[in-house]
């Protein structure tokens, strides 16, 4: 997998997540067996332009050359892949969300593992 590749990807994820946040989080939420209610609902509206954000960087520069740019992105992306893995799992663990949260969250920790495999060493 190319450095390219996986901003692509992430970018698409994350768009889609900007979406999914901004329209209706509480049905998100609910795929996790989470009850969010309204507050869920706001906080996701509140938190969908972080999503789009990210993915505008991670899209504009997928094709960048330069080492440090390439350095920054990476770790970027290791941190917000592997943050939303770690409460993903939290949230497991504390009983707050299903299973299918715990699935997800190792999916995250595989987007880390990508980017932090992709980064530049030296």
């Amino acid at each position: 997998m190319t450095f390219r590749i996986a901003c692509t990807a992430a970018a698409v994820l994350l768009a889609g997540l900007f979406v999914i946040m901004l329209v209706s989080a509480q049905s998100y939420a609910g795929r996790y067996g989470v009850f969010s209610g309204v507050g869920g609902d706001f906080l996701g509206r509140r938190a969908s332009p972080a999503f789009l954000g990210l993915a505008m960087l991670l899209w504009l520069l997928r094709d960048h050359g330069d080492v440090q740019v390439q350095r920054a992105v990476c770790y970027s992306a290791i941190a917000v892949f592997g943050g939303i893995a770690v409460t993903g799992f939290w949230a497991y663990f504390d009983g707050t969300a299903s299973g299918r949260v715990a699935v997800i969250a190792l999916l995250d920790a595989a987007a880390a593992a990508v980017f932090y495999w992709l980064c530049p060493k030296t």
